[in-house]
């Protein structure tokens, strides 16, 4: 398999915003990086097809940089091709980050983009759904200030507005995403990670790591446009209890989801 995506660990945790992380990061590794040191917004890769993807390094072919919920000091980076990840990793065996000496490995298993960057078609899906995602949380942001700014006109106090917005939440029908079809799954031995399925379509970061807290886990890698995540521990009777505490199916904000070993 084709892997254009690296693992890196020992980075430093600070800064805790992901925007100054990766800047952090590209200034390590290329100082010219026309995103170091500016205000220069960093590409997000709405458009389709490999010729129109921004990178985040041209020189270094560095698509994404994506940091691990979990644990602040680690992070993937996406490259356009398994020739410039296996060139990187090569020429930073001795790659410093803020007086830390910086592991890279390559990842087990490639991220989404890295997924699609190999499959054309995928690629179009993963950026299309992405956007679409996108559009569907903006309209939903300028329906609520819409609303704040109607609610403030009538004189409302803050504590009213509040309710009011709570409760037009709870009412605004929620569109449901066209069903993907799930991994197979069926018999997979037991293993340190465990793939989740069917997660609620306003499924975060945030909310699944408290779902699958432990003082045992790793790392947890949402694949919102898949409705499902990777749910990684440091050992595999960590997982194994995991699983068992809540079973093959449960129930999480109104969806059945489905826990099994990834494979």
């Amino acid at each position: 398999m084709q892997l254009n995506t690296l693992y890196l660990r020992n980075l430093p945790r600070r800064p805790r915003s992901n925007t100054n992380f990766i800047r952090l990061l590209l200034k390590h590794i290329d100082n010219d990086n026309k995103y170091v040191n500016s205000s220069i917004p960093l590409p997000r890769n709405e458009t389709i097809g490999n010729a129109n993807l921004q990178l985040l390094d041209t020189h270094l072919g560095i698509v994404e940089v994506s940091r691990s919920v979990k644990l602040e000091n680690q992070c993937f980076i996406t490259f356009i091709d398994d020739q410039h990840a296996a060139q990187f990793k090569e020429k930073f065996q001795q790659l410093k980050v803020g007086g830390r000496d910086v592991d890279i490995q390559f990842a087990e298993k490639n991220s989404l983009l890295g997924l699609a960057l190999i499959n054309q078609d995928l690629l179009q899906s993963v950026l299309k759904r992405r956007k679409k995602s996108d559009l569907s949380v903006a309209r939903q942001r300028r329906k609520l200030r819409r609303l704040r700014s109607k609610l403030r006109g009538k004189g409302l106090d803050e504590g009213e507005i509040r309710k009011a917005i709570e409760k037009f939440k709870d009412t605004t029908v929620e569109v449901k995403p066209r069903k993907i079809k799930d991994v197979v799954i069926s018999g997979n031995p037991p293993n340190k990670v465990l793939l989740v399925q069917n997660l609620p379509h306003a499924t975060t970061q945030e909310t699944i790591t408290e779902l699958f807290h432990s003082s045992s886990l790793v790392e947890i890698r949402l694949v919102d446009v898949r409705h499902l995540a990777f749910v990684e521990y440091s050992s595999i009777e960590d997982a194994t209890a995991m699983r068992n505490k809540l079973g093959p199916t449960y129930s999480w904000n109104g969806h059945l989801i489905n826990i099994e070993f990834a494979k």
